[in-house]
């Protein structure tokens, strides 16, 4: 296993490389319905994607997902999804849809990202480890989008950050709702990232 730097130079690297990719197209995963019931993803401001993000671009596939990589849950830029093919026999494998015709993303698509930036923290009810990369967030097509390891929450509940769950948030607003970690803690940690996004409003 690479040492602690590595990884986290390697991290970096694939984040800043989604600066300058034009978003043509836009995916969400998730373990496959195992009821008649209708997924639930759609939450106006934010959406629940599961296992990930399925990024298509002018530059090929991008993914985002979570990962272990830092010893607790974080989100990881990817080159695909690492999802599995399921054996014969076994459950069905993860289910995909397109989401690039809704009103989220439909005006982003042809836009270029023109910045990324990791946002680092304590994932929730984990006092004293390591710090790990909470949330992705890029600017494209005009505005934020939020990449954030985080359970969706139950009506009424809050939201743990850094669990095995990709929630996607388009304002930094409702990112801010989320959490301390999130309330403007943008801490590039390479020379690519030099620009930090914007610090979010302070309650």
């Amino acid at each position: 296993m690479p040492d602690e730097p590595t990884r986290r130079d390697a991290f970096e690297h694939a984040v800043d490389a989604l600066v300058g990719l034009r978003l043509l197209g836009v995916a969400y995963w998730d373990v496959a319905a195992l009821g008649p019931e209708p997924r639930t993803w759609d939450h106006e401001d934010w959406h629940h994607a599961v296992l990930g993000v399925e990024l298509v671009t002018d530059a090929g596939t991008r993914a985002v997902t979570w990962t272990r990589t830092f010893g607790c849950y974080g989100v990881e830029v990817l080159d695909r999804l690492p999802l599995a093919t399921p054996a014969p026999g076994a459950d069905p494998g993860p289910e995909t849809w397109p989401v690039s015709a809704h009103p989220r993303w439909a005006g982003r698509l042809g836009g270029t990202v023109t910045s990324a930036v990791a946002v680092w923290g304590p994932p929730a009810g984990e006092p004293g480890v390591d710090d790990v990369p909470l949330a992705v967030r890029v600017e494209v097509g005009g505005g934020p989008v939020w990449f954030i390891a985080a359970t969706s929450g139950a009506a009424g509940e809050g939201v743990d950050l850094g669990a095995d769950e990709v929630v996607v948030v388009f304002t930094d607003e409702a990112a801010r709702r989320l959490g301390p970690p999130l309330r403007g803690a943008v801490r590039p940690r390479s020379s690519v990232a030099a620009t930090e996004a914007p610090a979010l409003p302070a309650t």
